[in-house]
Parts: structure tokens; C-alpha cells; sequence
């Protein structure tokens, strides 16, 4: 079942949880005026927090992992995370993966 944005709003705080290994997207942030884009896979059991709600006709929600530097080892190249100019990085989760690969945690019951 996916999330319907207009009846179960994503707010900041809300977290998600992967429920099998998925893809992900992302970008990585710079201490320049760029961002870089990334891709990878992480765990089931991955754990993701909304920073921004998504606007209402928004098919993105853009989160930080829970556990933040152990996700970045997984997708971000060591000498990337190394370097003076990282600033860190997020994910873009769709919308539309919330019910699949995504759930909300409280409808886990957790």
C-alpha cells in the first residue's frame, strides 16, 4: 500500500524504515558551491529520518540515515568522506516506495 501524501502527511522527525535491501539515491554536499549525486544500496533495517516535509505535489522526501557515518561507509568513497570539502550528504526517497520498499516506523508499530 504507498502513502497518500494528502491523507498521511511525512513531517520532519518521521522516520522510515527499509524493509528489504533497496536502492537508494542521494546527494553529497560540499563545503563549495556543488553537490554531487550518489547511488547505492542499503540493508534492510536501514533507518531514515525526514529533515523536510515534502511539498504537496512533491514525489521526493529528502532524509538523513539514523545511523549516519555507518550509511556513508556503505555508499560514499573513503576518499570523498576524507577530504576537507565534504559536508555530508542525504537521501531522496520517493514517495511512492513508502508502502514497498519504505514504511513509515509507527505503522510497525514500533
Amino acid at each position: 500500500m504507498n502513502v497518500n501524501t494528502d491523507s498521511v502527511p511525512l513531517n520532519v522527525g518521521d522516520r522510515l524504515v527499509a524493509r528489504s535491501q533497496v536502492e537508494v539515491k542521494g546527494l553529497v554536499h560540499w563545503r563549495a558551491p556543488m553537490t554531487s549525486d550518489l547511488s547505492g544500496t542499503v540493508p534492510a533495517g536501514t533507518v531514515v529520518e525526514v529533515k523536510h516535509e515534502p511539498g504537496p505535489s512533491a514525489s521526493v522526501v529528502y532524509c538523513w540515515p539514523i545511523d549516519y557515518d555507518a550509511v556513508a561507509e556503505l555508499l560514499i568513497p573513503s576518499d570523498e568522506r576524507d577530504s576537507l570539502k565534504y559536508d555530508g550528504y542525504g537521501l531522496v526517497i520517493h514517495l511512492a516506495e513508502i508502502g514497498g520498499a519504505w514504511s513509515l516506523l509507527d505503522s510497525l508499530g514500533d
